[in-house]
């Protein structure tokens, strides 16, 4: 159960058990009649309940009063406007609620019923007279109760002066053969009951019991120690007590109800107001700060009560604070809360108030978003950059959490910017889309339009044709003066309109892949020839290099271009002669000459020491004519004669170079090896070395060291002395004695 709320009531009111409202009682005497009856038992019958017990549906938000149907009807309840209450089960197998017996009793009217004393009479009194008792109930808290009710015959049930439950009409006994048990819901607080009942004739009884359990609890249950705590009243503990009701008895109020309240007897008016409900908002940061409000029905700020909330859009109540709502028991001051304003409510101070982060976002979109639990209210929609996050340019939103923060650390430096574009200017990138491109050019000016579709050409930047992409940055970047004429097209071929070359093979000169068509700028060889061409792709049939090409403008090439790139010696030639080698004439062949055989074989022999002497005295005499005709220096003692030298020097080497041929001798198979400086007993040739035989065919003597051979063939010695020709720089020397001052030369 919910602890009950702090009522205000306004002056002379008193707030209800459950605080659900004001109550205000005023008291008068009531006015006695002549005649007064004393509750007793009333008749107890085995016909009493012997239908057992009706529980019907809730009478709640139906026109009240509930009431028994017409005679002509078949036995039902119905409420005001004629609409049945339907019995939602009948329970007539059990004593407590009743059954059919031949004998004994059952029921609830049988233990609770009551009419005037003394009881048991046949015909008891009044007959024909509404008579009762008024009793002060407190309801402990408003919600649905049971009420259960017959009668023999009539019987009506009022509260707070409201009739809730009539049964008036005779259908056969339907009011006292049921017990009926009708939920409705009480209001709390102090209730005063009027049940009064009316007996048609004979045996005469009426009763009912307030219940605090449910239909489905009630019927479920079958004995009085089951039912007796739910009892919150029952007419059975009024007997022996007064009927302070009647047409012609008890007594009656000039003004208000009649009530035995307090078991005074007296007149009761009960006036009723509403609880003046106001809630304390207490700051959760500084608690000494508090406020009284009320508010718009609509805020229904009694379940934000053990709530905190946050309150927009009331001039008094700061919107920033965290307040925890409790009921306050006072309403003097308060501040009134309208329909407009806005509550945002959370379960506790912490979630109310958490440590405030942001969310930084990446202009770019590049990045991870960042939940950074700095201050950074002054900056929220705009945009930052952060000295340790490097140029990023970061949009700062409020974060619902802190999941995952993280702190700038000291010394950061932010920089804002009204949004992304101010942060980080957006450039464009020029591309040169020639085969010859120039470098890229970054610009400021908005070319979003141009970015990937076509070709654009800038009139400040010439005959250029470029392709516009986003930059990644606006480093060195230039901006496009206004003045500026823009020229699209669809692609670069169409921008360019690239001239293309053609290439013609010279004349007298034949090629299958003539003419070429290149798109390889020839504009510096226009007029002129050029040779050792190839193609890029090559060609299926290769290009004779030696072969000539004119180079002529073939015109703009046709898009897309596809014609080849061409690769050639860079020396161009005036003309196709100029280019075309001229064959030499083959010179007339020589006449033929018979060129005799080389000699391949030879036979040396060691030099002796006469040619050793020979040699450096050779050397000797012309180291000293160096010194003499070239430096002046003179050899005093050297009177060699410098031209004997260098002929025997000759003939020293002459004497080295012997054909083998000319040793042949007439009869081969006698002949024997010659041995070296000795005259062997061969006669079958000459020796071929200083030491030869004498001037003799006969082989035993041998010639000195002074005389030479120059290596003739072998001779008869017979033969007069051999003449030798030499010549020299002053002409031939000829020489035919052994006594010759020059040389001594013999054979």
């Amino acid at each position: 159960m919910a602890t009950p709320l702090p009522c205000n009531c306004p002056p002379g009111f008193t707030p209800l058990p459950d605080g659900s409202g004001c109550q205000q009682i005023i008291t008068t005497v009531p006015i006695a009649s002549d005649t007064i009856y004393t509750v007793c038992q009333g008749n107890q019958l085995n016909v009493y309940g012997s239908n057992g017990t009706n529980f019907y549906q809730s009478a709640d938000g139906r026109p009240l009063p509930i009431i028994s149907a017409p005679p002509t009807g078949t036995n039902k309840l119905q409420d005001n406007a004629n609409n049945q209450l339907t019995v939602a089960t009948n329970v007539n197998i059990t004593t407590l609620w009743g059954k059919n017996v031949a004998t004994g009793l059952t029921g609830r009217l049988n233990t609770a019923g009551v009419w005037t004393c003394p009881s048991g009479l046949a015909n008891p009194l009044p007959v024909g007279e509404w008579i009762g008792f008024t009793v002060c109930i407190n309801i402990p808290e408003s919600a649905v109760y049971s009420i259960g009710i017959a009668a023999d015959n009539r019987v009506r049930f009022k509260l707070n002066n409201q009739v809730i439950v009539t049964l008036d009409t005779l259908q056969a006994g339907f009011a006292f053969k049921y017990w009926h048990v009708i939920p409705i819901t009480l209001n709390a607080g102090l209730n005063i009951l009027h049940l009064e009942g009316w007996n048609d004739q004979s045996s005469a009884s009426f009763g009912a019991e307030i219940y605090t359990a449910t239909v489905a609890q009630l019927s479920a249950m079958t004995t009085t120690t089951q039912l007796d705590p739910f009892i919150l009243f029952s007419t059975k503990d009024l007997i022996g007590t007064d009927f302070q009701t009647g047409q012609n008895s008890g007594y009656t109020c000039s003004e208000g109800i009649l009530s035995n309240c307090g078991n005074t007897l007296s007149c009761v008016q009960v006036n009723s107001a509403p609880c003046s409900v106001c809630f304390l908002l207490t700051d959760c940061e500084n608690p000494q700060n508090t406020l009284v409000v009320d508010g718009d029905p609509s805020h229904n700020l009694i379940s934000l009560i053990g709530t905190i909330i946050k309150v927009n859009g009331i001039p008094e109540i700061d919107s920033s604070i965290c307040w925890a709502v409790s009921a306050s028991p006072d309403c003097t001051t308060t501040i009134y809360i309208e329909a407009a304003a806005v509550i945002s409510n959370f379960v506790d101070c912490a979630t109310c108030n958490p440590p405030t982060c942001y969310i930084l976002t990446d202009c770019k979109g590049i990045l991870d978003p960042i939940v950074v639990q700095e201050d950074l209210a002054q900056y929220l929609g705009q945009v930052i950059k952060v000295s340790t996050y490097g140029t990023t340019c970061w949009q700062v939103t409020l974060s619902p959490d802190c999941v995952g923060f993280v702190n700038f650390g000291p010394g950061t430096i932010i920089t804002n910017f009204v949004d992304c574009l101010t942060c980080d200017p957006i450039c464009y990138e020029l591309t040169d889309c020639s085969t010859t491109p120039r470098a890229s050019v970054i610009v400021t000016n908005d070319l979003s339009t141009y970015v990937g579709s076509g070709i654009i050409k800038i009139s400040t930047f010439g005959n250029v044709c470029w392709s516009v992409t986003l930059a990644t940055t606006c480093v060195g970047s230039v901006t496009i003066a206004d003045s500026a004429i823009i020229t699209t097209y669809a692609d670069c071929c169409e921008c360019t309109a690239l001239p293309c070359y053609q290439l013609t093979i010279c004349s007298g000169q034949t090629d299958v892949n003539s003419p070429i068509i290149t798109k390889t700028d020839l504009s510096a060889y226009v007029g002129s020839v050029i040779n050792t061409v190839n193609t890029i792709p090559a060609p299926i049939i290769p290009i004779d290099p030696v072969t000539c090409w004119t180079v002529t403008l073939f015109g703009p090439c046709v898009c897309p271009v596809v014609a080849p790139i061409v690769t050639f010696n860079t020396m161009k030639f005036s003309d196709c002669i100029c280019c075309q080698p001229i064959l030499p004439v083959p010179p007339p062949p020589l006449p033929v000459r018979v060129i005799p055989a080389p000699v391949k074989s030879f036979t040396k022999t060691d030099m002796s020491p006469c040619d050793i002497q020979v040699n450096i005295n050779f050397a000797e005499t012309y180291w000293n004519l160096t010194k003499q005709l070239r430096f002046g220096i003179t050899t005093s003692n050297w009177n060699k004669d410098y031209r004997e030298i260098w002929v025997k020097q000759q003939l020293s080497k002459l004497s080295k170079q012997v054909d083998p041929l000319y040793c042949i001798a007439a009869s081969p198979s006698s002949c024997v090896a010659c041995n070296p400086c000795s005259c062997g007993s061969s006669p079958c040739c000459c020796k071929p070395n200083p030491c030869l035989c004498t001037n003799s065919y006969s082989p035993s003597v041998c010639n000195p060291c002074g005389n030479y051979s120059v290596g003739a063939p072998c001779k008869d010695p017979n033969d007069g002395p051999e003449v030798y020709l030499l010549w020299t720089d002053d002409g031939p020397l000829i020489w035919d004695s052994p006594d010759s001052k020059i040389l001594t030369l013999t054979l």
